[in-house]
């Protein structure tokens, strides 16, 4: 999943449960795992190096399209907090349930910048998180359908934030 889809569904579970932003967060982690392992999209990264023989040994290595897939990434980013925000708490005030909203969406958000250092400094204690993103996360990719891809992650964001709104 794009990084936004992964702010919108934390940000959900903290416009559930708005007087616990703690929980917010690490239900937001959680909810990055599960929807992880269902197929989906990703945007190219440019600067990514895969090793499909040894995972754990993935980088972002810093070439001439680095900056770019970082601005890219930040993008992604502060779209899904952005969202997330503004559709579960239009007021402008920042008050407890503004404050899940945010924890849950950046909770929703945390693996994915995780496993950034873990390519930049492997260490014993990112090791076992990183092993559990990979064995996770969905193998059937519809990275080469475009079309299908990014209609699928905003149809499931636009259902998620149905679904929530409803409740």
């Amino acid at each position: 999943m794009i990084l936004a889809t992964h702010g919108i569904v934390g940000g959900a579970i903290g416009y559930l449960i708005p007087q616990n932003p703690v929980l917010s967060f690490f239900l937001g982690v959680i909810s990055h795992f599960v929807i992880d392992a269902v197929p989906h999209w990703h945007y190219p990264v440019f600067s990514a190096k895969i090793d499909r023989e040894n995972p754990l040994n993935n980088d972002m290595v810093l070439n001439k399209w680095f900056a770019g897939d970082l601005f890219d990434i930040g993008i992604d980013f502060l779209l899904g907090i952005w969202i997330a925000a503004s559709v579960f708490h239009p007021e402008a005030s920042v008050d407890a349930a503004m404050i899940s909203i945010l924890c849950g969406a950046i909770g929703g958000i945390f693996p994915d910048p995780l496993q950034f250092v873990y390519f930049k400094m492997p260490n014993r204690l990112l090791l076992p998180l990183q092993k559990f993103h990979i064995w996770i996360h969905a193998e059937n990719f519809l990275d080469k359908r475009h079309l299908i891809g990014i209609s699928s992650q905003i149809a499931f964001a636009a259902l998620i934030i149905w679904a929530v709104i409803q409740i």
